[in-house]
């Protein structure tokens, strides 16, 4: 909203006199009178000497709004597609492959992002009298975290911490033997190398990809703002002069 300050112009209009005439003529004064001597071109007043209180800094709440789709894009791309022995401490007496079912899902609300994926596998032992296979074993992997908003001076940027990934086993997975010492859906968070998820989530999200630049923003502080005037019911354009912004946490915990 934009407001013209209206220019106000005070007319001096000439005032005629009207009259009757005088019944009598005044004669002329001897002299003319003469206004009193000029002692100061500025009257000193005390309530004029006296130093204003400066005005007290304000604080106007921000409100940054931004597509976070390629932030999303980036989250789903960091879930692998598929886990293996290759590599794999146990890829000596076990293998195992899981695929993953479509794309996962990645929902973030307030701060705090979801993960959910599902995968379709199969495990069996290597070698050995006693062979075991599961086929097929249905798995889901669930993590949770949460935005981060970082500034420096030169931008404002995102990252992601993801706080916690679990794995889970569906009831409709194969149970016919198990080869591990502890149950299946306990095994799978080590064949899934939890670890190294999210470690890759944390890095899908990078500050130097993902940053709005600073300058910009403060450039747009200055004004003008449109801030809400509830006891008129209105609005008013407030030209500022920025001197700090803080950035407070996100309200799921995270800006």
């Amino acid at each position: 909203m934009t407001h013209r300050p209206r220019s106000i112009m005070l007319a001096l209009l000439p005032i005629a006199l009207l009259g009757g005439a005088c019944s009598h003529t005044i004669p002329q004064a001897a002299t003319k009178p003469v206004p009193p001597p000029l002692t100061s071109a500025v009257p000193s007043f005390p309530a004029m000497i006296k130093e204003q209180p400066k005005a007290p800094p304000s604080h106007v709440p921000l409100q940054i709004k931004t597509d976070l789709t390629p932030v999303q894009t980036a989250i789903r791309e960091g879930i692998p597609e598929r886990f293996t022995e290759a590599g794999h401490t146990l890829e000596k007496d076990f293998r195992w492959t899981f695929v993953r079912n479509g794309q996962p899902q990645v929902r973030i609300q307030d701060g705090l992002v979801a993960v959910h994926a599902e995968y379709k596998g199969d495990i069996e032992t290597r070698g050995g009298a006693s062979t075991c296979r599961l086929d097929p074993v249905y798995s889901t992997l669930d993590a949770t975290g949460k935005l981060v908003l970082l500034q420096d001076r030169e931008s404002v940027a995102f990252s992601f911490e993801p706080a916690q990934v679990t794995v889970g086993l569906k009831p409709e997975s194969d149970a016919r033997c198990n080869m591990f010492n502890i149950p299946v859906k306990d095994q799978l968070s080590e064949l899934f190398s939890i670890s190294e998820v999210k470690t890759a989530l944390a890095e899908s999200v990078q500050p130097e990809t993902f940053n709005l630049p600073f300058q910009r923003l403060w450039d747009d502080l200055g004004g003008p703002l449109s801030v809400p005037v509830s006891a008129l019911n209105t609005r008013a354009c407030l030209y500022g002069n920025p001197r700090e912004v803080k950035n407070p946490a996100l309200p799921g915990g995270a800006f």
